[in-house]
């Protein structure tokens, strides 16, 4: 595992529920209840995250810079000018 994929999985680890909830249930939660408590609160906050970022996506598309990356990047395609590399002389 590579440094980056390490601090990715950390950073990742920041983002969501499950430090408080496993608070939440250690104080609250009858011992047998908290795996099904956090799996739930783990639940219902991805879920949540999930509807968030497709109504994001969905409404980023409609915007005209979004319209124009793809619209370039189409045209690059095209021309064969995106990511274009040089050629070799005894390339086909």
């Amino acid at each position: 595992m590579s440094e980056q994929d390490v601090l990715l999985t950390w950073g990742l680890s920041l983002f969501g529920t499950r430090p408080l909830a496993s608070l939440v249930a250690l104080s609250i939660i009858p011992a047998h209840k908290r795996i099904v408590f956090v799996a739930g609160i783990d639940l219902a906050f991805w879920t949540f995250i999930g509807f968030f970022v497709n109504l994001i996506i969905s409404w980023f598309a409609t915007t005209e810079f979004a319209r124009s990356i793809v619209g370039n990047m189409t045209e690059g395609m095209r021309n064969g000018t995106l990511n274009a590399r040089p050629r070799l002389a005894n390339e086909l």
